[in-house]
């Protein structure tokens, strides 16, 4: 089964690994088709992008064909009147799209009959492609001009996978933290290896919410309070447990990380107390093969 769009709104399909081929094109603009994404649940399901920023033509096309393009649906609905450039289907929720346009990624949780923004802290430039690391669950996001991004899925899936109340807080299970390498000349850190911890939330309703790590003890190691809104919210922890200030020469450990072992990562909402636990491990050396 092959797909195949061309730079002028032509939608091929062929059934017998090419040897013959059908253009499906009735339905759909007249522009550059950028992607095509075919479904993993539904064997003659398909999704396609175009743009017509080759032509000035700045408009939003999106479409899905549940028979092989021969009847095409739009699923803009939603989305800015700007170019789609890629769309991906979510590998473990039919249900859940993902889009990169002009000005950033977005989501639909009902199949493309409705659109959201997806994230914060990305800059408002084109997405150039996307790929999703499947074993990771990782959403990998390649711009125009300002890098490349990620952002994990398995919230997204786990809140829609197992059908949760989205009027229930839940804090997210959270993926092994590995501390970064510390050079064994003097034990200073090598924050090139740092890859900062993420916690992920959900919230029925806006609030200030409390974050808080504890040891096996129930000692509190480490806490932050946030500003929380609806829905989804992540905190990104860089894993200092502690600051410090010297004066002394060659002082270097101005930075106190969490040690390996296990914890607690307890969120307070108003009266809910949710838990997950927290797994730290040692790094191993960068530079080893």
């Amino acid at each position: 089964m092959l797909y195949v769009g061309t730079d002028h709104g032509a939608f091929w399909v062929s059934k017998d690994d090419g040897a013959y081929w059908e253009e499906h094109s009735t339905g759909i603009g007249n522009n550059y088709i950028r992607s095509i994404a075919a479904s993993r649940f539904n064997r003659s399901r398909v999704y396609l992008s175009m743009t017509g920023i080759n032509y000035d033509d700045l408009h939003c096309y999106l479409y899905t064909s549940e028979d092989d393009g021969k009847n095409w649906k739009n699923i803009s609905t939603g989305l800015p009147d700007e170019p789609v450039n890629v769309i991906l289907e979510d590998p473990s929720n039919e249900n859940i799209l993902y889009a990169g346009g002009l000005r950033g990624v977005y989501i639909s949780v009902d199949r493309g009959n409705n659109w959201s923004y997806l994230g914060i802290n990305m800059p408002a430039t084109a997405v150039a492609d996307m790929e999703i690391q499947v074993n990771t669950k990782d959403l990998v996001v390649a711009t125009h001009g300002r890098g490349i991004y990620k952002t994990n899925l398995r919230p997204i899936q786990s809140l829609f996978n197992q059908k949760k109340k989205t009027d229930n807080d839940y804090l997210f299970e959270i993926n092994k933290i590995t501390r970064p390498w510390f050079n064994s000349s003097a034990g200073e850190v090598d924050y090139r290896t740092l890859e900062k911890a993420e916690f992920t939330f959900w919230l029925k309703q806006p609030r200030v919410v409390t974050l808080a790590i504890r040891d096996n003890s129930n000692k509190e190691i480490w806490k932050s309070t946030i500003n929380g809104h609806q829905g989804f919210n992540q905190f990104r922890w860089d894993l200092i447990i502690k600051k410090e200030t010297s004066d002394y020469p060659y002082f270097v450990h101005y930075d106190k990380f969490i040690e390996a072992g296990s914890y607690n990562l307890v969120l307070t909402a108003g009266e809910n107390l949710i838990k997950q636990t927290l797994e730290v491990i040692d790094s191993t050396s960068p530079y080893e093969p």
